[in-house]
């Protein structure tokens, strides 16, 4: 004896089992908040490449973060210092080098890994920062260096 045999389906229990289910989904599916908002913020961060990385860091202290793209720690490091950057325009400059188009740093830092984020002073390398730091680091290493 099959127990569902008398059990009919009508149309509108299937429109009110997909409502259900696409609410369902709708209320558990987490938004993405920071992403989002990274996506417009502005940019603050000086793209260089392998020809105007030594200029720039000559010429000018600042951060250098060395990424390479499809890494989701060189997505969030790099946003990390673009916070700070917009905090810290007119005081410091930061720049971005992408190791995927421009390769020289890997060999002219000696890289071993990305993100990295190199600090330059007076045209030395005075910091190096491996890995992903939180914003409040940055600043941190900020005052440090400028105090």
């Amino acid at each position: 004896m099959n127990c569902f045999a008398d059990i009919k389906l009508n149309a509108w229990h299937v429109v009110v089992a997909l409502v259900s289910f696409t609410i369902i989904l709708v209320i558990m599916k987490k938004p993405d908040v920071e992403k989002n908002a990274d996506d417009v913020m502005e940019n603050y961060l000086v793209e260089l490449d392998d020809h105007t990385i030594s200029d720039a860091i000559v010429t000018q202290d600042g951060y250098v973060c060395l990424y390479t793209n499809g890494s989701v720690f060189c997505d969030k490091m790099k946003s990390n210092l673009n916070r700070f950057a917009g905090k810290k325009q007119n005081k410091t400059i930061c720049f971005a080098v992408n190791l995927d188009d421009s390769p020289g740093p890997y060999t002219q830092f000696n890289i071993s890994g990305v993100p990295s984020i190199l600090v330059f002073k007076g045209g030395k390398e005075i910091k190096r920062i491996l890995g992903v730091i939180p914003e409040s680091n940055l600043e941190k290493i900020y005052k440090i260096i400028n105090h």
